[in-house]
């Protein structure tokens, strides 16, 4: 994925998943990915740690994927493991409590949070419509939303290659067949799911999946 095509997802992602409020322009200007206006803020001592109803600009940075902005805003403080506020996105759901390394669509913004105290391995807890909280990890996420790129860094960080029912239900072949092949254990569940998307996916996608579950460990 080209820096064009990040930049542009990013940006659709962003105006998402904000609200309209006061907002500080630290954070307006990493949300428009903004390097030269967040050096300028942080040299006028804006917090690095700003919010706006959803993201800090570190979230926002690892949005983007924008490494040089990620390092800036470290240098300055940032957080890098700031839960996200309550917000939700059309792509990808309720985001609330996610730190900027769930939303990283960088491996090096990956790398660099990680090597400043962020852990790939820690879960998020998440709240069904109902109330009931249920717990989200970053593969996971990536599994669903993210690039196979993203899926295999979490993979070489030592990150449990879980996620096979977040492939399939967002039918990912791809990621699905990285997950089976790094071992991941599948469930009943993810055959029924397969079996319920077969449908609505293309055949092809749907034969490299089932090859997949069929090398895959069963758990229990």
């Amino acid at each position: 994925m080209n820096r064009r095509t990040i930049w542009k997802r990013g940006l659709i992602i962003a105006v998402a998943l904000t609200a309209t409020s006061c907002v500080s322009q630290i954070v307006k200007s990493a949300k428009a990915n903004d390097l030269e206006g967040v050096k300028q803020q942080l040299a006028e001592q804006a917090d690095p740690n700003a919010m706006d109803d959803c993201l800090t600009p570190l979230h926002y940075a690892a949005l983007y994927g924008n490494l040089a902005m990620a390092k800036v805003m470290i240098e300055r403080g940032a957080d890098v493991n700031a839960p996200a506020g309550k917000c939700f996105s059309m792509k990808y759901g309720d985001v609330h409590n996610f730190p900027p390394l769930f939303l990283s669509h960088s491996p090096e913004v990956t790398d660099l949070l990680v090597a400043h105290g962020a852990d790939p391995h820690k879960p998020v807890t998440q709240y069904f419509s109902d109330g009931r909280p249920y717990e989200e990890t970053a593969i996971e996420f990536a599994a669903r939303y993210l690039s196979p790129e993203m899926v295999r860094k979490l993979l070489s960080l030592g990150v449990k290659p879980d996620g096979v029912y977040e492939g399939i239900n967002s039918r990912r072949p791809e990621v699905v067949e990285i997950l089976v092949n790094a071992g991941a254990e599948c469930r009943k569940l993810d055959l029924e799911t397969l079996e319920r998307e077969k449908k609505d996916m293309k055949s092809e996608a749907y034969e490299k999946m089932s090859k997949s579950l069929k090398r895959c460990k069963m758990k229990g």
